[in-house]
């Protein structure tokens, strides 16, 4: 690992745990070349929890649910179907399945975000939608609940520490987190350079025949963009730094067409690293 800036490095050990979400220190380190006095393991983990607690990344996890709202609507996704909407004076005028949710790598995380935002609207845009996929019943013991209880929060804990929170044999988790629910989870990852509550948000649902390239257009922006394809719309949650060059961007994609239309949201209430 050649000398770099703090920011490219903290960007270098995200790129790896993206890769191998519960590698260890050692192993990047020999991927790396990263050794020497003062280039340790030790010192990797060090960086990795300097990252960590200044916000700029965050472990890896499962994302269970998000709650968005746009004046006296509200948007609300879910993995629960028994709700009772009624009991909350709410009504249901849309529905929709949630897929598989989608996490961008921001490859442009040393660029300015107004500059981002401009070389998204000039992406090469081609016609396409993105995967629907949704997992089935999740045919899961209570051992497996308790696993993803512990673990969905940071796919990087260790199973030993697993192990004493729930009180189960070790290997009985190690087999049963890897064949079990780590295949049957969607695994979330973060990357905000300047730190994740320097950031606004918005949330942004729209119609287009653009989908997977508005996914590849949202990569050259510093921050991690969320995707959620619904049937027929896809919602996207936006971090940025000026709402009305945000806004600005977001209209220009509707004007030159790779946008059908859009409604925004502002989030309430969601999961979020940290």
């Amino acid at each position: 690992m050649k000398k770099c800036s703090r920011l490219q490095l903290y960007y270098t050990l995200f790129c790896f745990i993206v890769d191998e979400p519960r590698i260890l220190p050692s192993a990047i380190a020999k991927k790396s070349q990263y050794s020497g006095r003062g280039r340790s393991p030790t010192t990797i983990l060090r960086h990795i929890s300097n990252m960590y607690e200044q916000n700029i990344s965050q472990s890896p996890r499962l994302v269970t649910y998000i709650i968005m709202l746009s004046g006296n609507e509200f948007f609300i996704t879910s993995r629960e179907e028994n709700i009772h909407f009624r009991s909350l004076d709410l009504e249901i005028v849309e529905k929709s399945l949630l897929y598989t949710p989608i996490y961008t790598i921001p490859r442009g995380w040393n660029v300015d975000m107004n500059k981002a935002l401009e070389t998204v609207i000039h992406h090469d845009f081609r016609k396409g939608t993105l995967p629907r996929e949704i997992y089935g019943d999740l045919d899961w013991q209570e051992i497996d609940w308790n696993i993803f209880e512990v673990m969905r929060a940071n796919l990087r804990t260790k199973l030993s520490i697993v192990r004493d929170r729930i009180q189960e044999n070790y290997n009985t988790i190690k087999n049963h987190f890897f064949k079990k629910v780590l295949p049957s989870c969607t695994i979330a990852h973060y990357f905000f350079p300047r730190g994740y509550d320097y950031y606004q948000q918005l949330i942004l649902k729209a119609r287009s025949r653009y989908e997977a390239s508005i996914t590849e257009a949202l990569q050259r922006l510093p921050c991690t963009s969320y995707i959620f394809p619904l049937e027929h719309d896809f919602l996207t949650v936006l971090f940025h730094e000026k709402t009305d060059v945000t806004l600005n961007a977001i209209q220009k994609l509707e004007e030159i067409g790779i946008i059908d239309n859009y409604l925004l949201f502002n989030p309430l209430m969601h999961d979020a690293p940290g």
